[in-house]
């Protein structure tokens, strides 16, 4: 009986879980769909961002040059490749599924994606042809959305991702491409330092490094400074551009420059850096592949202005702090020949400097074989003269 209960209880409640199942089931879910069809990263030519919201900041327009991206208002200057693919990326992740806020015109103000507000995109490629234009407008309530509207309809979208805003709210300085080098430590075998005339090379051999100086004379190099003036150039990161004018150049000290580094690959390809002078507020001006000026902070370029002499491993030095240690066979190894105990019995110097050691009671024996005397050393311990003394108490 307890158990026929206990079953239709069960039964009941399969029942009440399956009638809450088919109530709370998402109805007509629609699939996400790709906002942009026809967008494609690769086909993306140029790239045209406004920030309407913001009167005092220009219009912002990226071109492609063959695997590269420059800024046009820029002089052309040179676009940091990762920021333009994590923006594309953002593009092509765009949906639209049950995400629509408002279909309101009116509402546009609200949610910032108003040709007044908003951060408009237009994104066109080699033949001129539209592949996405929509504005961007401000964070979802979650803080990890934000507000999208395409530039033909009046549908305001809450897609996924913070970091649509920040992908494109940039100036055109802050798309500068600021990486001098693009390589890894691993792929550099050498690095040329040239200096007034002076060539000084690094040459990888496995795991170290080995030294040339100008006369082609050989020695380890230190690998802790090696390794990380490799480290150094790998990640080499400008503060600032400048437009390389050849008239300024020579100002600059980088023409002929001051001091000039070749980094060869494992490619087979090598890169030039040129240091030029030092301004006012401590960066350095250089020179790379690409035709502008650079400006680095000066902690960057002391850690690849490394001196023969800075670099190169020294011989393990004795430590002048250590004596050679007495053998039974030279007992007199340390200077200190023969002594006698308290009794009078011969004792060769490995005793006496031992005593003296561990006790300090031995005249004439100093700590660690170096030093002043030490204090309790004197003759009353093991003073003769207290004999006759000791006699006449007797």
């Amino acid at each position: 009986m307890k158990f026929k209960k206990t079953l239709i209880l069960f039964v009941v409640l399969v029942f009440l879980l399956l009638i809450a199942y088919l109530l709370e089931r998402p109805r007509g879910t629609i699939q996400p769909l790709s906002l942009f069809p026809d967008f494609t990263i690769d086909a993306a030519s140029l790239i045209h961002i406004h920030n309407r919201g913001n009167k005092d900041e220009a219009p912002v327009t990226l071109v492609k040059s063959g695997q590269d991206w420059k800024i046009e208002n820029e002089q052309g200057f040179p676009a940091d490749s990762e920021l333009v693919k994590k923006a594309l990326e953002s593009i092509s992740e765009l949906k639209k599924a049950n995400n629509v806020v408002s279909q309101n015109p009116e509402n546009q103000k609200l949610y910032e994606v108003d040709p007044n507000q908003g951060i408009e995109v237009k994104v066109s490629d080699a033949k001129k042809k539209n592949l996405a234009n929509f504005f961007v407008g401000k964070t979802g309530p979650d803080f990890m959305s934000t507000y999208i509207r395409k530039a033909d309809s009046n549908e305001v979208l809450l897609c996924e991702g913070y970091h649509l805003r920040s992908a494109f709210s940039r100036t055109a300085k802050n798309w500068y491409d600021l990486n001098i080098c693009k390589f890894t430590p691993e792929e550099i075998t050498k690095i040329e330092i040239a200096e007034a005339g002076r060539k000084l090379t690094l040459k990888k051999d496995k795991e170290n490094w080995q030294l040339i100086d100008p006369n082609q004379q050989q020695a380890r190099a230190k690998k802790n400074l090696a390794d990380d003036m490799a480290n150094t150039l790998s990640r080499l990161r400008a503060i600032d551009l400048l437009r390389a004018e050849p008239d300024k150049l020579a100002e600059y000290q980088l023409n002929p420059p001051a001091r000039q580094l070749t980094v060869f690959l494992t490619d087979g390809t090598d890169k030039k850096i040129s240091i030029g002078k030092k301004n006012d507020q401590n960066q350095y001006y250089v020179k790379a592949e690409k035709d502008v000026i650079y400006l680095v902070a000066q902690y960057h370029v002391d850690r690849l202005n490394k001196s023969f002499e800075e670099l190169k491993e020294l011989p393990p030095q004795a430590d002048p702090n250590s004596t050679k240690q007495p053998t039974a066979e030279n007992p007199a190894a340390t200077g200190e020949g023969k002594t006698s105990d308290a009794e009078g019995k011969p004792q060769d110097g490995s005793a006496a400097s031992t005593t003296a050691a561990s006790t300090g009671s031995v005249a004439g024996q100093t700590s660690f074989g170096t030093g002043e005397p030490t204090a309790a050393k004197t003759p009353p311990a093991v003073a003769a003269p207290q004999a006759p003394v000791k006699g006449k108490a007797k």
